[in-house]
């Protein structure tokens, strides 16, 4: 398969999911963290939900990476009240140095992390490509 079906096959993996996202009603726990870090949930995408399908103690682990309308990548890692929803702890960290966003690069052409940003800007409406 040449890399220009491959970076379509790979946009539309990443659109599908974002969109998936952005339907589903956002958990209290989540909300609380998009308030306390100014980040808004109609202008970023979420990349990846890994929901810790175990609770110890009525608390679960939720794994999150976020590309905001900065196009800065966050992992999100959060513990919440399995019976409240509540938000118990979390930990947030910009890990856009270690996504590489490159629009040429040998072999794959545009990165996954280049055509995570040309998601959100569609999804954003704004066509800055």
């Amino acid at each position: 398969m040449d890399v220009h079906k491959q970076n379509k096959i790979t946009k539309e993996n990443i659109l599908q999911i974002a969109l998936a996202y952005r339907k589903q009603p956002i958990p209290k726990y989540l909300q609380e963290v998009l308030s306390k870090e100014k980040m808004d949930m109609d202008t970023l995408v979420l990349l990846a939900y890994n929901l810790d399908t175990q609770s110890f103690g009525g608390i679960r682990s939720v794994n999150i990476m976020i590309l905001d309308e900065n196009e800065k990548f966050w992992n999100l890692d959060l513990e919440y009240d399995v019976h409240t929803e509540g938000l118990i702890d979390y930990d947030i960290e910009n890990i856009s140095e270690i996504i590489d966003i490159s629009k040429h690069k040998k072999g794959i052409h545009k990165t996954w992390g280049y055509l995570a940003c040309e998601v959100l800007r569609e999804i954003n409406g704004n066509l800055k490509l």
